[in-house]
């Protein structure tokens, strides 16, 4: 499993839990969100690293961001090796035997959100 695969999967669980929905589901978005918050908060910081290391600096040694709270970075150069990077951070294999949970499936789910969860959980029929 890739760092980057649990950072999705840690996001589509996060959007997920923000509507109500059978105790079952619920439980194992749970606890996914649990099993999955170290990788994601990891990976949050390194990215910070990487937006510290190739961005741009305002007077006061800030990065520099745009209206849409992006940041921008130093040059051309700095641009292709913070991809390099990030790439290299999200290709990061975690060395973890993922048990996969087990839950009803939704009557609505988003395609993107169905990808990121389908390593984690099982949608079945009926719990």
């Amino acid at each position: 499993m890739l760092l980057i695969e649990a950072v999705a999967a840690y996001t589509a669980a996060m959007q997920m839990m923000e509507r109500e929905m059978d105790y079952a589901t619920a439980h194992a978005l749970l606890l996914l969100k649990k099993r999955l918050q170290p990788h994601a908060e990891f990976y949050a910081e390194r990215e910070l690293e990487l937006a510290r290391s190739y961005g741009a600096k305002d007077d006061e040694g800030r990065v520099q961001t745009d209206e849409l709270g992006r940041f921008t970075f130093r040059d051309e150069e700095a641009g292709r090796e913070h991809n390099r990077r990030k790439l290299e951070l999200g290709s990061v294999e975690l060395q973890e035997n993922w048990e996969k949970l087990r839950a009803p499936r939704p009557e609505r789910i988003s395609p993107a959100v169905l990808e990121a969860l389908s390593a984690f959980i099982v949608f079945t029929e009926e719990e």
